[in-house]
């Protein structure tokens, strides 16, 4: 079965109506090899040997994140419609290898990107409770100052239960 590209963009104005009713400015989604559906749910992408990510704004363009083994992967499975692809090597493989790839970041020149995008974020949510590094969540919250970071988990799932 594909699921159609508007089908994913429903699901993301599906979470966006329940970020207005949080009043959550953006949403990070975060996904490991142990729980690869949280970034698949919302955009099709998941890597096979890496982690990988999600920015959601209120409104505007999501961000995919890849890791660089999985970045052409990523631009094939990705169907979200209004969206960009980031490389971003913390969760990529951990090899040491040198990907030869341009456009590289990591979470916090991404995290400042995304501040200066949408001006006035107060409140910052995330999913993967369980699995979401905290060396990412550090990032988060240091360019984020100030901003009260709420656990949206139960939201997430609770969308993921309508079939």
């Amino acid at each position: 079965m594909t699921i159609e590209a508007n089908e994913y963009l429903a699901r993301v104005n599906a979470l966006r109506a329940k970020m207005a009713e949080q009043n959550v400015d953006l949403v990070v989604g975060y996904s490991n090899l142990l729980e690869i559906a949280i970034v698949r749910y919302y955009c099709g992408f998941a890597p096979t040997n890496e982690n990988s990510a999600i920015v959601i704004p209120a409104e505007g363009e999501v961000v995919v994140c890849s890791g660089q083994a999985s970045y052409d992967d990523c631009q094939l499975k990705n169907k979200l419609p209004n969206s960009r692809i980031a490389i971003l090597p913390e969760i990529g493989e951990v090899s040491g290898f040198v990907y030869d790839t341009e456009g590289q970041l990591d979470f916090e020149d991404l995290f400042r990107q995304v501040k200066a995008e949408h001006a006035g974020i107060r409140k910052v949510g995330f999913i993967g409770r369980l699995i979401f590094p905290a060396i990412i969540m550090d990032k988060l919250r240091k360019v984020f100052d100030g901003c009260d970071v709420v656990d949206m988990d139960d939201i997430h799932y609770e969308q993921r239960i309508m079939k």
